[in-house]
């Protein structure tokens, strides 16, 4: 196991001195993605049974909870200097480490077919109301859905580790 130790940079601690984030810089990934899409629209659809007030309470406490168990993560991450997955194969081991990776990619599928209708729904909207284009249908779903698919292949084209480490 030590040789896919060695070629993983995900279960490499990087050095202090080649991080180039910095306490802001988590603190608006990490926020950002504390407060998702999700939150605000189970938020919304809370309104008519609880009322917008507390409905807006449930948006406001779920993205704080959610901001602040990242950030707990994150923290973890910034003292050890390893990705999430080097933090996951540290504590558990490599074997039941797979486990959280695993699912992990199934929620990450999931969370991609959200993105991608939500993308969708909204390029739609606002080709309707900005340009009087109807994107609407067959054609317009599909042409809309390989637009943000191909936005987030070319994405997923490049490393993050990579992408955070320089």
């Amino acid at each position: 196991m030590a040789i896919a130790t060695q070629n993983n940079e995900a279960l490499t601690p990087l050095a202090e001195s080649g991080r180039v984030f910095r306490w802001h810089d988590h603190l608006s990934l990490w926020f950002s993605l504390g407060v998702g899409l999700l939150v605000m629209q189970i938020g919304a659809y809370l309104v008519p049974a609880v009322g917008t007030r507390d409905a807006m309470l449930a948006i406001v406490l779920g993205s704080c909870i959610g901001a602040g168990l990242l950030a707990w993560t994150a923290r973890l991450g910034c003292e050890s200097g390893l990705a999430s997955a080097g933090l996951m194969h540290a504590t558990y081991g490599s074997a039941f480490a797979r486990l959280p990776v695993v699912l992990n990619i199934v929620q990450l599928i999931g969370w991609t077919t959200f993105e991608l209708v939500i993308m969708r729904e909204g390029t739609q909207a606002i080709g309707k109301q900005a340009f009087g284009w109807s994107l609407e249908g067959g054609l317009g779903g599909v042409l809309t859905t390989l637009l943000w698919g191909a936005v987030l292949l070319a994405l997923l084209a490049g490393s993050m580790v990579k992408l955070v480490r320089r």
